[in-house]
């Protein structure tokens, strides 16, 4: 029963549990994890085939949506007006006028400041003003021929505003003495674009009449133009003011500031060329200290090195130790003695008269050396402490001097403060009474910073609706929006659509596939007969017409399809076909007991013995598919009132024969675990070729689960709606036993489908099942 299976797909996948792992506790999150392979070109064209309808029915209502959007909407008209608008205006006078500078690093801030000024709400009223828009029928609406689509949201409008009125809520005062209302509606139809890159500005303005739609334009633009020199001009005036103001502070504060420096040069003596001469004294004096503490401390840090080698003992390390000829002298020739010392201790007692001497001189060379070693160390101790007591010195030499430094520089600093202040407060006052002066000519002359480029001219054609773009444009969102949506909808589809995604995804092999009769054909044909022969259908009388057993004509679809899968189970095996087999599913609902049903008709149709056991005892069915009474059965066999062929009666002319599931017992699950179950199967065994048992679903019960250890091998059936998780969360399952799952089965699949798009085209039923003497030639 763990034979190796020759099936061809597991060359590429592995088996579902290899026998080394049988019984470990396998998590189900981790069985048949699929392989991380992207999807390619074709996946991508079976979705967009898949939801071809969908596709197609939003493009089209896209265009019809559009179509009738371009028939009635009221064709506009933009008249478009350039203008380059400069930082600076032109420079009449030779000045740099204060009230006008230009906006340097902060240009972007400018050119947006300039965009919020025309699209301003009190420019739009005193152009509404000047050009009395308001008594004007065509820019108020009111003769307008409105389309269908305008109407109504003319229509809108009006209402919202009369219930916004009748609430209660406070009416906008008048601007200019123009109605708020047309203000909204002048600015609902200007547009002002600034050119990215330049100083240019569009002004278009939108209205059903191209006349006036290009007037208001031009207007627009001319009443900004005298705004800004408005503007302009209110600025210099303001600035004169303000200079005047200031230079009577001026004045006042130079006088105060030549006083102050008076006063402190004849309170401290301060000449400039003593200050400078006393000064430069100080810092040569501060250089030479410095260096010499420099020096001081470098000498310091030297003998500190060695100072920390002492402390730690390290005597070798030091440099007046390595340096001294006698000290190594001394060490060799105490290694030497040691040496001999050594050599003569091992062959002599210590009490030896030479051993003795050599002690004697072992100590005395070792007595000299630490007395040379003391001596150096001294030296260097001694040396550190007149280096650390000089740089002391050197320091407190140098903050003295810093400090007369600093007292002299605060001097020369508060001098230089006073007459800095006395300048700057000069040279102030002369900029301003020469700014004002300017800024008075400048007043005068009437400049702007802003120029038209291109004055507004009637449009000729329409700026909407663009019947071309506008239709491409819909187009275009219509198909990214149906692709989007069938992406998604397939995104969501939890289901296994074909067999080479069931094989990646459950790392399993695929047995077959069962179409769905009613879509490649109808109910009619599938229950005709086939070929002139009578194809004995059987069918279950209230189970619904999707449960169509295996036809006994030989070319039949249903035949076929569940032929195609005995061959698959008869070839899972190396050695033997299995002989026991276990049909499971892993929910309810997935046509489970049809194939079951199905399959051992296929096995029977070789001409073998087979038997079908019913071991759903919950919810038995295969007796109403087959047509036949659930009084006694597996259940009876299973408590010992019944023996197994009381309850086992022949089905049809051929060799299948069926074991029905008989009442349901209070405890299933216990009675298909018990030790009688696998006798009888065994029993069973050894009397048929193939013995097929139908079983509960494996995640909600654990009857699959117990039957799974008893049987050759296991066949999972998966629906079209069963989410795939749901399916290899059941695989998983029954690997932790150790079952032995052979394959899937996909059942009431639609080869319509463009998941079956190839299965159709080459395989197409039409061709393969046409009567005899009418078969195409291919």
């Amino acid at each position: 029963m763990k034979d190796s299976s020759p099936y061809p797909i597991q060359r590429v996948f592995p088996e579902p549990l290899a026998p080394q792992y049988v019984g470990r506790g396998i998590d189900p999150d981790y069985f048949g994890a699929p392989e991380s392979v992207g999807p390619d070109l074709r996946d991508y064209l079976r979705v967009i085939r898949r939801h071809a309808k969908l596709i197609v029915s939003i493009l089209l209502a896209a265009m019809l949506l559009t179509g009738l959007v371009i028939l009635v909407v009221t064709p506009s008209f933009t008249a478009i007006s350039t203008i380059l608008v400069e930082p600076n205006a032109p420079h009449v006078l030779n000045i740099n006028e204060l009230a006008a500078e230009g906006p340097g690093s902060e240009e972007h801030d400018y050119y947006k400041t300039q965009e919020e000024i025309l699209k301003s709400r009190s420019l739009a009223a005193q152009v509404i003003r000047d050009l009395g828009l308001d008594r004007n029928p065509i820019f108020t609406g009111v003769s307008e021929n409105r389309g269908f689509f305008a109407a109504l949201l003319h229509e809108l409008r009006g209402s919202l505003a009369l219930f916004v009125n009748a609430t209660g809520s406070k009416r906008q005062p008048d601007l200019y003495g123009v109605d708020p209302a047309l203000v909204d509606h002048y600015l609902d139809h200007l547009q002002v674009k600034p050119d990215v890159g330049t100083r240019l500005f569009t002004i278009s303005f939108t209205l059903p009449s191209a006349d006036l739609a290009s007037e208001i334009a031009n207007a627009h633009v001319r009443t900004y133009i005298r705004r800004g020199m408005e503007i302009h001009a209110q600025a210099s005036e303001a600035a004169r003011q303000f200079l005047e103001k200031k230079l009577i502070e001026l004045k006042e504060r130079v006088e105060k500031s030549e006083a102050a420096l008076n006063t402190y040069r004849r309170d401290r003596g301060i000449v400039a060329f003593n200050l400078n001469d006393r000064g430069t004294i100080l810092n040569q004096r501060l250089t030479e200290m410095n260096q010499a503490l420099t020096k001081a401390e470098t000498e310091r840090i030297d003998l500190e090195a060695q100072h920390d080698q002492i402390h730690k003992r390290n005597y070798n390390s030091l440099p007046a130790v390595i340096g001294s000829s006698l000290i190594q002298q001394l060490k060799a020739q105490d290694d030497v003695i040691a040496g001999q010392y050594a050599s003569m201790s091992q062959q002599f007692k210590p009490d030896y008269p030479p051993l003795k001497e050599l002690k004697a001189k072992v100590d005395e060379t070792n007595a000299r050396l630490n007395a040379e070693i003391d001596h150096a160390v001294q030296g260097i101790e001694s040396q550190y402490q007149a280096a650390v007591a000089r740089e002391n010195a050197l320091k407190q030499s140098v903050t003295d001097l810093k400090t007369k430094a600093l007292a002299l520089n605060d001097a020369s600093l508060q001098d230089a403060v006073l007459a800095r202040e006395v300048d700057a407060n000069r040279q102030l006052y002369k900029s301003v009474l020469e700014r004002m002066k300017e800024i008075g000519v400048a007043g005068e002359v009437p400049t702007s910073n802003v120029s038209i480029i291109d004055l507004a001219t009637p449009p000729i054609e329409p700026s909407s609706p663009r019947k071309l773009l506008d239709m491409a444009v819909a187009v275009a969102l219509a198909l990214f929006a149906g692709v989007g949506i069938a992406f998604l909808l397939d995104h969501l589809d939890d289901g296994l659509h074909n067999p080479e995604e069931a094989e990646l995804y459950l790392q399993l092999p695929s047995l077959g596939s069962v179409p769905d009769f009613l879509t490649i054909g109808g109910e009619a044909e599938a229950a005709l007969p086939v070929g002139g022969v009578e194809s004995s259908l059987i069918r279950s009388g209230g189970a619904g017409d999707r449960e169509i057993t295996m036809a006994k004509n030989r070319f039949s679809v249903a035949g076929e399809s569940y032929r195609a899968i005995r061959t698959a189970i008869l070839l899972s095996r190396a050695a033997e076909a299995p002989k026991t087999l276990l049909v499971a599913s892993g929910a309810k609902s997935e046509g489970k007991t049809v194939t079951a049903v199905n399959i051992a008709m296929a096995f029977a149709q070789m001409g073998g013995r087979v038997l079908l056991i019913d071991a759903d005892l919950r919810r038995a069915r295969c007796h109403e598919v087959l047509g036949v009474h659930n009084l006694v059965g597996l259940t009876e066999v299973l408590v010992g009132q019944k023996n197994s062929a009381d309850v086992i009666r022949p089905i049809g002319d051929g060799g299948l024969s069926f074991m029905s599931a008989g009442s349901v017992p209070p405890n299933p699950t216990e009675l298909l675990a018990s030790r009688r179950m696998q006798e009888i199967l065994e029993e069973l065994t050894a009397s048929y070729d193939s013995v097929l048992i139908d079983s509960p679903p494996v995640m909600p019960v654990s009857d699959s689960v117990v039957l799974s250890r008893l049987v050759d091998g296991v066949v999972v059936v998966v629906g079209p709606r069963t989410p795939k998780q749901l399916v290899r969360h059941a695989c998983a399952r029954l690997a932790q036993v150790g079952a032995r799952v052979l394959g899937v089965v996909l059942n009431q699949v639609n080869m319509n489908s463009p998941d079956y798009y190839h299965y159709h085209r080459y395989y197409a039923y039409e061709d393969y099942y046409k009567p005899t003497g009418t078969m195409s030639s291919g």
